[in-house]
């Protein structure tokens, strides 16, 4: 009985023990950022492959550290994180004081014989020998002669190197209370990951020396597609293809993406979705007609051309697709009605470290362009949208007008346009008020014009507005909805036209001044048109990925239009027959702001 007590007593404290140890080492690797102590690769994603080295690197020894940390003067700040995380992290586990130095301050030349622990891409022939052949999520931890390299083809890449450099070399021996920490041959290893494709040529060529090229003067589509073919390849092959304007000189090998200076495939008379892709010249292209086509393109890298492991483009290639990408692209090619009217807040008024509206300029243009509205109103169209890669100049390349009506604001500037396609309407009348509310908000406005059909003669107005903005501004909304019937009751008694107002309200259908609208005469076109969309009309910012170069992640609305502060409404509208109402949801115009842009279609009597 004693035996048997004993004998459970010792499995006992073993299991204590393991217990002890498996917790120490996860403490420890917590303490480095994470709870596993990995390196970030799982298991089954990636394998390692020994780079040879002479001997062990004693790194620290007799209370002394042997190594000096060097990093790149020139580098990202994540590079500078990951070096001086190191020497942080060296510093608790030795005692000692250490820091990561520039390798200016110690020249290349003059410490070939000096041990040192070389983070990133450093002025030493050994950080550049260390990543040859890398891909994009491969890293080095290894021993080149008197250098420990930890580097990586990116910064994340880095900051592996480094992670994998604690946990596999330093940690352990920080478990086992070592006093003398060394790094051996059987550390000193290249960690590979896995890649979908593992092998592809294009015209007998690695993809690896290929240039992505797309047409400075083209839509932003096409740019788009090849920033996001880039990322993708880079994902799956592990092969980062730059990707530059037809600005720039050639490149030895490129893919181009749109009808470039220097060749390529355009679409002018395409159907809906269409793409086309072949050899031009001795060069792969590819183009499409407009946004729609791009997306089915780029549908197709990734669900047909570079999805498997091995890729072959020969000389021959041929592809093409067409089809709607999303529902609402139908839109581009149909209409419930004669004439087709849009408004559209594109956050023009917004923190450009946040929301950079240079891309959001071009995914919104393009998206009205694709949809065709006869008229349509913006708001905040503020000097970002008016500047670098304008909304107004992209519209007005596709034949889209501003009403030249005089801003009387503090800076000269139209925050609420309205811009008309000039094939198929005239202005006979437009005007500028500005909100004389209380609120003092430059950006607060009515852009009116009265327009004549060319072919028909038929008239109506559209007015775009944007009331004030604050919560507890309902004071003076109220007078800016009296100052919005005013101006439509002007426009009724010169012209005698319907007029349709629409914009950014700011209230929703429950509030006073939205009520004063309608007890005014204005009736609410969700209410009597045809065909409607029963949703709000606001989302959450899109987010720009810094890092990949687009805004990629896509909010959408949420709850009904009673909770809607974009509105349209009617006004001396006996001879309009609304024939739809929709808040349009495109990946273009999600990602071009906060607001949703609504599109009305009607029929007008003469």
């Amino acid at each position: 009985m004693k035996e048997t007590m004993r004998k459970t007593h010792i499995r006992l404290c073993s299991v204590l023990l393991a217990l002890v140890m498996l917790i120490s080492a996860a403490a420890l690797a917590a303490c480095n950022g994470r709870q596993d102590g990995s390196d970030g690769t799982s298991s089954g994603e990636a394998t390692s492959e020994p780079v040879p080295a002479e001997k062990a690197l004693t790194i620290f020894a007799d209370g002394k550290m042997n190594f000096r940390i060097i990093r790149p003067v020139k580098t990202s700040d994540a590079v500078v994180k990951a070096a001086m995380d190191l020497a942080s992290q060296l510093s608790k586990y030795f005692g000692v004081e250490i820091t990561a130095e520039r390798d200016v301050l110690f020249p290349a030349a003059e410490n070939t014989d000096t041990f040192e622990i070389l983070v990133g891409d450093t002025d030493r022939p050994e950080s550049a020998e260390a990543v040859k052949g890398l891909k994009t999520r491969d890293f080095a931890c290894a021993i080149y002669g008197n250098k420990i390299v930890l580097n990586g083809t990116s910064a994340a890449m880095v900051t592996r190197a480094v992670n994998s450099f604690v946990d596999s070399v330093i940690l352990p021996k920080v478990a086992d209370g070592a006093k003398v920490f060394e790094m051996t041959p059987d550390d000193s290893r290249i960690v590979r990951s896995a890649y979908r494709i593992q092998e592809c040529t294009v015209l007998g060529t690695d993809l690896s020396e290929y240039t992505l090229v797309y047409p400075d003067a083209g839509p932003f589509s096409a740019q788009r597609t090849a920033i996001l073919l880039s990322n993708y390849v880079e994902e799956k092959a592990g092969v980062k293809m730059p990707v530059v304007s037809d600005k720039t000189e050639a490149a030895a090998h490129e893919i181009r993406i749109g009808k470039t200076s220097r060749g390529g495939i355009s679409l002018t008379d395409y159907k809906l979705g269409e793409y086309s892709g072949g050899i031009v010249d001795g060069t792969l292209c590819f183009g499409a007609g407009n946004l729609f086509g791009y997306m089915n393109l780029y549908k197709y890298f990734t669900d047909t051309l570079f999805n498997d492991t091995t890729v072959t483009v020969s000389d021959g290639f041929k592809a093409s697709g067409d089809g709607s990408p999303e529902e609402e692209a139908e839109f581009s090619v149909k209409r419930d009605g004669e004439f087709r009217v849009m408004f559209f807040n594109v956050l023009g008024n917004c923190d450009m470290s946040v929301v950079p509206t240079q891309q959001r300029n071009q995914t919104a243009a393009e998206a009205l362009i694709a949809l065709a509205p006869d008229a349509f109103g913006l708001q905040e169209c503020s000097p970002n949208s008016r500047g670098a890669s304008s909304i107004i100049k992209t519209l007005a390349a596709s034949g889209y007008i501003e009403v030249d009506a005089t801003a009387t604001n503090s800076n000269k500037v139209n925050y609420t346009p309205l811009l008309y396609n000039k094939n198929k309407l005239r202005v006979i009348d437009k005007g500028y008020h500005l909100y004389s509310d209380g609120a003092g908000d430059k950006s607060k406005s009515i852009t009116w014009g009265v327009f004549e059909d060319i072919a028909t003669g038929k008239r109506f107005a559209v007015c775009s507005t944007h009331f004030a903005w604050k919560a507890d501004a309902d004071a003076a909304r109220m007078k800016d909805a009296a100052q919005l019937l005013e101006v439509n009751n002007t426009i009724k008694q010169k012209y005698d036209c319907p007029i349709i107002s629409g914009g950014d309200f700011n209230c929703k259908i429950a509030s006073s001044p939205f009520k004063a609208l309608t007890q005014g005469g204005m009736v609410d076109i969700y209410n009597i048109a045809a065909v409607k969309e029963n949703s709000n009309t606001t989302h959450t910012y899109p987010e720009y990925d810094k890092e990949k170069g687009l805004y990629l992640k896509i909010f959408t609305t949420q709850k009904n239009y009673p909770d809607a502060i974009d509105h349209s409404l009617l006004y001396n509208g006996d001879k309009v027959t609304p024939q739809r109402f929709d808040v349009i949801k495109l990946e273009y115009t999600l990602i071009s702001a906060d607001h949703c842009p609504l599109l009305i279609d009607f029929d007008l009597a003469k």
